[in-house]
């Protein structure tokens, strides 16, 4: 496996990536409010999870970069909530 690159080992991940993508540009920055449903997350929620979670598995877990670049010291003991207005800080906008 010497020379594969770690995409070659989740070809559909750029398939899903390039998606999420598209839809995200359909939308405008009042549009990450929006809740399917009262008990469901906001689109914006689910994004802002889709970002770090991407962070989280392929800066770190597959390339192997600090995660200290873009986690605050404290992630693993925050709450849901906490951790829901740390990525609303960091991506407010589309």
């Amino acid at each position: 496996m010497s020379g594969m690159k770690a995409i070659d080992l989740f070809p559909y991940w750029g398939d899903n990536r390039a998606l999420i993508i598209e839809a995200a540009r359909a939308l405008h920055d009042e549009d990450l409010d929006v809740r399917p449903a009262p008990d469901f997350r906001s689109i914006g929620d689910v994004l802002r999870h889709l970002i770090t979670t991407e962070e989280y598995w392929w800066l770190g877990g597959i390339q192997g970069e600090s995660y200290a670049r873009w986690r605050d010291v404290d992630w693993e003991h925050l709450g849901d909530h906490e951790k829901d207005a740390r990525r609303r800080q960091r991506f407010p906008t589309v």
